[in-house]
């Protein structure tokens, strides 16, 4: 995931991102890893 700015924004965008990285896995795991969700920002 790439996330454009500054160098202060990415430390901003750390917590957002590992938000993401946990969603992505729980919603994988809750589809049995038959579907695959794409999230876009």
């Amino acid at each position: 995931m790439l996330v454009k700015g500054t160098i202060q924004d990415a430390d901003k965008n750390e917590d957002a991102a590992l938000d993401y990285i946990e969603f992505r896995q729980c919603v994988e795991r809750n589809a049995g890893m038959k579907e695959k969700l794409t999230v876009r920002f």
